[in-house]
């Protein structure tokens, strides 16, 4: 039971990157693309060859910042996290086929915008809705190509654009391919994160279990533990080591063991120290010590504290 509830733990941790402040995330990424595509549309209107709808531009870049700022309220009125991860990436959408719309259609500049939201849904959400919203932008680009066809041969507008050709139906082809194609890859991609972000949750959860039973192992047993580092400071002590040295952890732990345990427990610190600095170590050893005007004898065992390369990294004394 302990275990399938670690891994129903570990899975919720690994849904997404970050908590609450991915929408803040994602709304920050949303205004540099809405600002790519404001400065990329005053080129299309000025520099353009084709028929664009500037009206129409306007409003969808209208809409697209409209959306920033609605989903930036939600974000503050604390709206929950995935909903509002999915509303954005769904506006992105929405609003990037309507400025391919306006601007051209099959020969509109922006199609491959609708990369950044699929990657993105990719990322912060998962394969499924990397994949939806692939499949929602080539449904975009095709139909929109193919709108604009119908309408330009039941109306008979006078256009220089034949949406007809080989060439705008080639380039809608290939957007439309390039946009599932990369819904396919980043999708294959948001799976194999999430099952990373899955192993490193359990392996996260199995550490602070392990570490856990350490310490109650630790704290519970009879004889006294105290640890140092190289510069002598003490890292750890047990309630069993206060008790013998007649101590609290905050006249011990984060002090240097010559100072925290003074004259009166001189030959205790002078005998753990070589061990820190990578001297020999001490195995049933026997000193003595003043415990508040009472001398008393210890026997005690002091060890290398190693890093995982053998480097000698403090010391350890029972």
């Amino acid at each position: 039971m302990s275990d399938a509830n670690d891994g129903s733990r570990a899975q919720k941790t690994s849904a997404g990157p970050g908590g609450r402040d991915t929408n803040a995330k994602l709304l920050y990424w949303r205004l540099i693309l809405a600002a790519f595509l404001s400065i990329s549309s005053l080129f299309v209107h000025f520099l353009g060859t084709w028929d664009v709808s500037l009206p129409g531009m306007l409003g969808s870049l209208g809409l697209y910042f409209t959306t920033v700022a609605v989903c930036w309220a939600a974000y503050m009125a604390r709206a929950p996290r995935d909903l509002l991860l999915i509303a954005q990436l769904a506006a992105d959408t929405v609003c990037i086929g309507l400025l391919v719309h306006f601007s051209g259609g099959p020969y509109s500049v922006f199609p491959l915008a609708f990369l950044v939201p699929i990657m993105l849904a990719a990322y912060y959400l998962d394969a499924r809705w990397s994949m939806t919203l692939a499949g929602t932008a080539a449904i975009l680009v095709g139909g929109g190509h193919f709108g604009l066809a119908l309408g330009w041969l039941m109306t008979g507008t006078d256009t220089t654009l034949d949406y007809l050709q080989g060439w705008p139906v080639f380039v809608t082809a290939l957007h439309m391919s390039i946009i599932l194609v990369t819904g396919l890859i980043s999708g294959g991609q948001a799976r194999r994160l999430a099952a990373r972000r899955r192993d490193q949750a359990r392996t996260h959860l199995m550490a602070q279990k392990a570490r856990c039973e350490v310490r109650n192992i630790l704290d519970n047993i009879q004889s006294g533990l105290i640890t140092i580092n190289t510069r002598g400071v003490i890292t750890r002590v047990n309630p069993s080591a206060c008790q013998i040295l007649r101590k609290t952890p905050e006249q011990l732990l984060k002090h240097n063991i010559s100072v925290a345990m003074g004259d009166d427990m001189k030959e205790l610190a002078e005998t753990i120290l070589p061990g820190a600095a990578g001297g020999d170590v001490v195995a049933r050893g026997e000193i003595h010590v003043e415990r508040q005007g009472e001398r008393m004898p210890l026997g005690l065992n002091v060890n290398h504290v190693t890093a995982p390369n053998g480097r000698v990294i403090g010391a350890i004394s029972i």
